[in-house]
């Protein structure tokens, strides 16, 4: 299976992919959001509580946090 099939099936089926891409007016509101503890940068912690924030739960965050 695909990194992005693994994605895709991590994803809860509610998710609103198009909304989530209309939701920011430049890439710098975007990096705020991701970096969760304002250092910079992106990473797999910063990415895995975002998902979680957005419905996914622990470990299929961790995981897809992790593949991306």
């Amino acid at each position: 299976m695909s990194v992005e099939q693994e994605v895709a099936d991590a994803l809860p089926g509610d998710f609103d992919l198009y909304g989530l891409t209309k939701a920011f007016n430049n890439p710098l509101e975007a990096l705020k959001l991701l970096d969760s503890n304002g250092d910079g940068k992106i990473t797999k912690e910063d990415l895995q509580e975002l998902l979680e924030r957005f419905g996914f739960n622990s470990f299929a965050a961790k995981i897809t946090a992790k593949l991306l």
